[in-house]
Formats: C-alpha cells, sequence, structure tokens
C-alpha cells in the first residue's frame, strides 16, 4: 500500500535524526518563524557543551527517490518561492535533505552557495516557474560522522560572509559620514587585510588554471601598490617568481634575467619596509639559491671537461685555472647558502625553512655527489648527513602542519639525494618507513610506487636525460671565449659549432645497440679552449664485430662518405642490427660508462 504525503514526512525525518552522527543537536522548528525549514542542527562539543555552530534543514521525503544520469544524481523538484527564501533571505546555512523512505538513504546538497543554481533560480523567477529542479550528487549520502557535510556547510557559511557585502543597500559614503574616524581607521586596515587574502586567492586560481599572463598582470601591480600590505605585495612578488619559473621554462637566459631582477626588487622591498631578520634572512636565501644553483651547474660541467680531457695534458692545463674559479666560487656560495638555513632552523623559522630546504636540497645532493667524485669524501659525506638533518626536521614539521602534499616531497628527497651511494637501498627503506605515517592508502600507495620508480631507474641529476642543458654550457662558454659559431666564415667557429651538433650522438648510436661513437683525445686548439671533446675527429664503432669509421660529422661517417658510409658498409645487410629501445636516452653519464667498458677496443683510437 502507498504510503500518504504525511507518512512518508514522518517517516523521513525520522530517518534523517537516526542517521545523524551522536554530538548533533537536533530542534524542530515547526513553531518557528523560518520559511519552510524543518530543523535547526547544532554541533555538540566535550563535555555536552554547545559549539554555536549552526545550520538549518529543509527535510523532504520521497517514497523512491528519482535518480538521473547513470545514478549520478539524484533529481527533486522544490518551490522557486521557497528556494528564493532560502537564497536570499536566510543569514545561515541552510542544507536541503531528500530522504528515499524505502533505502533509507538520507541525501542532502547546500543551496545559497551553488552559483549554478542562483543562475537558474534567476531565469525560473523571471519565468514565473511554480517549481524548480535541484540536482543534488548520488554520493552527497549523510553516513558516519557526517564530515562531508559539515566540511560543506562550512564552504557555505565562509560564501554566506562574504556576501553579506553585496547585501548593504546604503550607499558606503553615507554610512561612513557620521562613522568616527578610529573606525574609518579600523576599515582601511581590515580592508587591506581582506585584500590580502582575496589576491592570494585569486593568484591561486589563476596559477592553477596557468593563466600566467593575466596572473603576471594583477600581480605586478599589487606588488609594485605602496598602499598595499607588505605581505599583500611580498606575497605577489612570489607568485610573479611561480610565472617565471613556469611560463618562462623554455627561454632560460630571458628567464634566469627575470628570476634576478626580481630577487633583487624583493631584497629592496625588505630593507626600504624595514621587515624583520626572517624576512631578510629569507630574500638573502632566494638571490644566494638562485646563484648557487648556476655556480653548481656549472661546477657539473667542470666536471664533465675534467674528465673528458683527463688523457690531454694540454687542454687540462689550459682550463684548470678557469676551473679552480668555478670551484672555490661554488664552494663559497654553498657554505653561505647551509649558513642561511642554519640561522632558519636556529630562530625557529619553520615556514620559511621548509620552503628554503625544498628549494635546494636536490641541487645541494649533486654538488655534494660531485665532491664524491673528486675524492673530497670527509666533505660530501658532511653535506649529505646535514641534508639528511634537515628534510627530517623538514618531515616532522610538515606532519605537526598538517602539510601532506610536502610531507611526501619531502619522503622523496630524503630517498632521492642518496640513490647514487652504495648504501642507497638502507635509504629506500628508510623512506618506505616514513611512508607508513599517512593513513591516506591512495597517498601511501603512490609514495611507495614513486620509490620503486627511484630505486629502479637510479636517475639522479647527473644522469640527466637531456643532454640539452650540457649542449647549452659549452655554447655559452664558447661565445665567451669568443668563438663566432653562428659565422660561416670563421673556421674555429665552425669548428665548434660541428662539435656543439655532435656533442649528443643519439640520432646515430640509437639505431644498434652494438653501435656507439667515441671522439679522438687528439684536440685542436678550440675543442681545447672550450673543452667540448666532440669538436674533433669522430669515430663510428660496432663493439660486436670491431668495425670502425672516422670523421668530422657524425651524421657523414654514418651516412655518407667516400666509401657508402658506416649505415651502408656494414650495418645494411647486417644480421645482428638490434635498434636500442623506444625509451633509451644518450646522456653524458652513459657515455662515460660505455668508453670504461670497452677501454681496450678504444685504445688504438688515442694513438690515431
Amino acid at each position: 500500500m502507498a504510503l500518504t504525503p504525511k507518512q512518508i514526512g514522518r517517516s523521513a525525518g525520522r530517518i534523517f535524526q537516526s542517521a545523524m552522527p551522536i554530538d548533533w543537536a537536533y530542534r524542530p522548528q515547526e513553531d518557528q518563524e523560518d520559511y519552510g525549514v524543518d530543523a535547526e542542527i547544532e554541533l555538540i562539543g566535550e563535555n555536552e557543551k554547545a559549539t554555536g555552530f549552526i545550520f538549518k534543514a529543509q527535510i523532504k521525503g520521497q517514497e523512491r527517490v528519482n535518480i538521473i544520469n547513470n545514478g549520478q544524481v539524484v533529481s527533486f523538484n522544490l518551490s522557486t518561492e521557497r528556494l528564493s527564501y532560502y537564497m536570499s533571505q536566510l543569514d545561515l546555512p541552510i542544507i536541503l535533505v531528500v530522504v528515499d523512505v524505502t533505502t533509507k538513504i538520507v541525501y542532502w546538497c547546500t543551496l545559497q552557495d551553488n552559483q549554478e543554481l542562483n543562475d537558474r533560480l534567476a531565469i525560473s523567477l523571471g519565468e514565473r516557474n511554480k517549481t524548480i529542479t535541484i540536482h543534488i550528487p548520488s554520493d552527497n549520502v549523510l553516513s558516519g560522522d557526517g564530515d562531508k557535510l559539515i566540511d560543506a556547510v562550512m564552504a557555505n557559511l565562509s560564501w554566506l560572509k562574504i556576501n553579506a557585502l553585496n547585501k548593504i543597500k546604503t550607499p558606503i559614503h553615507e554610512m561612513l559620514k557620521n562613522s568616527p574616524s578610529q573606525l574609518i581607521d579600523e576599515l582601511i586596515q581590515r580592508n587591506k587585510e581582506f585584500n590580502f587574502y582575496l589576491y592570494i586567492e585569486q593568484y591561486d586560481r589563476l596559477l592553477k588554471s596557468s593563466s600566467y599572463q593575466e596572473l603576471f598582470n594583477h600581480a605586478k601591480v599589487t606588488f609594485e601598490s605602496t598602499s598595499e600590505l607588505f605581505d599583500t605585495r611580498f606575497n605577489s612578488g612570489i607568485y610573479i617568481e611561480q610565472v617565471y619559473l613556469r611560463a618562462l621554462k623554455d627561454k632560460p637566459e630571458i628567464k634566469d634575467e627575470c628570476l634576478f631582477n626580481l630577487y633583487q626588487s624583493l631584497i629592496y622591498l625588505v630593507r626600504t619596509e624595514k621587515m624583520n631578520k626572517y624576512y631578510r634572512m629569507y630574500v638573502i636565501f632566494l638571490m644566494r639559491a638562485f646563484i648557487a644553483d648556476k655556480l653548481i651547474e656549472t661546477d657539473y660541467h667542470v666536471v664533465i671537461t675534467k674528465q673528458n680531457t683527463a688523457s690531454d695534458p694540454l687542454t687540462s692545463w689550459m682550463l684548470n685555472r678557469e676551473n679552480d674559479r668555478v670551484i672555490t666560487t661554488t664552494a663559497k656560495h654553498v657554505e653561505k647558502i647551509i649558513y642561511t638555513i642554519n640561522n632558519m632552523i636556529l630562530h625557529g623559522n619553520e615556514n620559511f625553512f621548509v620552503d628554503a630546504i625544498s628549494r635546494i636540497a636536490i641541487k645541494l645532493s649533486v654538488y655534494a655527489h660531485r665532491l664524491k667524485i673528486d675524492e673530497r669524501v670527509e666533505s660530501s659525506e658532511y653535506l649529505f648527513n646535514w641534508l639528511d638533518y634537515c628534510l627530517n626536521i623538514a618531515i616532522e614539521v610538515c606532519k605537526f602542519q598538517g602539510n601532506e602534499g610536502l610531507h611526501g616531497k619531502f619522503i622523496l628527497m630524503y630517498a632521492t639525494i642518496r640513490v647514487n651511494q652504495d648504501n642507497y637501498q638502507q635509504y629506500i627503506e628508510e623512506a618506505r618507513s616514513k611512508a607508513d605515517y599517512f593513513h591516506n592508502d591512495e597517498i601511501k600507495a603512490e609514495l611507495n610506487d614513486s620509490l620503486d620508480k627511484i630505486s629502479a631507474q637510479k636517475n639522479t641529476y647527473l644522469q640527466r636525460e637531456d643532454p640539452d642543458f650540457e649542449v647549452e654550457f659549452f655554447t655559452s662558454r664558447a661565445k665567451q671565449l669568443g668563438f663566432k659559431i653562428d659565422d660561416p666564415d670563421d673556421e674555429m667557429g665552425r669548428i665548434i659549432k660541428q662539435g656543439l651538433l655532435d656533442y649528443n650522438p643519439e640520432r646515430v648510436v640509437k639505431n644498434c645497440e652494438h653501435l656507439l661513437m667515441f671522439a679522438s683525445r687528439s684536440l685542436g686548439i678550440p675543442a681545447r679552449m672550450v673543452g667540448l671533446y666532440s669538436a674533433s675527429m669522430k669515430y663510428l664503432v660496432c663493439t660486436k664485430k670491431k668495425y670502425i669509421m672516422g670523421g668530422w660529422k657524425l651524421d657523414d661517417i654514418y651516412h655518407f662518405n667516400p666509401t657508402g658510409g658506416f649505415k651502408e658498409e656494414f650495418c645494411k645487410n647486417c644480421q645482428d642490427n638490434c635498434p636500442r629501445s623506444t625509451d633509451w636516452k644518450w646522456t653524458s653519464a652513459w657515455q662515460e660508462e660505455q668508453t670504461e667498458i670497452h677501454k681496450d677496443l678504444l685504445a688504438p683510437l688515442e694513438r690515431w
């Protein structure tokens, strides 16, 4: 027998109350003046004390709810007049509760902060429709502790507070005319504080949507505005930094110039505003980290040059003086970075410290590994241990702050910085134990999956899969030394340009796993000055059948020369020809490994 509307209504109210968490107080509202509001709910805290967190509920029951869109949405019709009252008259959050009295499932949704519903309501009122359809996500089900519903109510409450400004009907100038001066001062200050949160929210949304130009335009105006609060201007500068890092990542020279100028502006802002030592320490760190990043990059290439020219005393002698200068300057900047971060720790500057160590940890681990390569083992281990210490502090700070995203990032950093050491598996396992802290199984699984990849691949900054960084370094060095690499009439410039083109032989070597390119150690003056070993005679070698062919241009050696080219002569009909896997990439580290593996085969080339 079908239930009557009154029976459905009574049943819906009882089902809703039975589904409520035990710490919710239910107060019927039938005898109150609120139009169409069935109940008031208040959260009860410890010792049965009221919290003052209150919201309203309109409870509707149906014998069977109407579910549409392949089970994704519950569809419910509500009086247009009543919805208009909820949207425009109530100052407390209200949730619409729709109860399926057959299945006893309680569906819910908030109303006032639903902009799409607001827009449809305006149209419906204009068309004088009696009812309007409400769409409720079918996973909005009241169960357990009701946390999801409470979060939605809190978001709705925030919307109501902000929207209250739009309800002011009296012209602002009339409201302020008779206000005391102290109130005017307080309102100006509060307005600036309000702007801070408005700007940050706006910047966040633009950043997430990759609207870099719009973000830059807004942030630049605020950063340069002397009428805004210091915090507002400073954070605008940090968002401008994010624009440079993301939008200009493929334009490194422009990006570096923009970042350098920005850090100078931030230092000037902090000094002119006479901000505290925390801000002064942080902006100095930003500039030092920027410079250290470039120096460690150059220092890394010094290692490459040193290894590539080890068998050529003359070239090594020519480059040592410049290399020593780079090594000394880099060491001094790394020392300053360590000093600054130690000060952040000592002064309890948690937020700045966490940001600082997240920016520089991986790059400093590269430097620590580079020290080990130079047999400065004690210094290398000191820096590794210091990084471990800092990352462990950062992990504990993230635990305390509940910042799960950054917490996970630091766990991965902890494993990554040690990946080049013999006992790296120990650090992988320690990182796994740190990941066990997370109660969310999805986050834990993602972390362990990432740790598996780190363990399997052992890829580090020193084994980068993008040799373009190295080519950029040698290009810059050649230009600084005066080589006209873009002038076709400059003979030495042409030699260097060919060396840059052939530095990465992947386009040829990928065609067979037995095929390698090696450059002669008999370097000419241009190659010696730049430290670019590929600006010399080059050889293609088949490591399986010991075929060798040489020339100045890699593509000519492989595709064409007077005897037909390496490919035509040796590879075309070779039964052992086996292309490398599609995910294989050439790196300088891989090249060094192959040179060591095949040193006996290559020994005769050293004498040619």
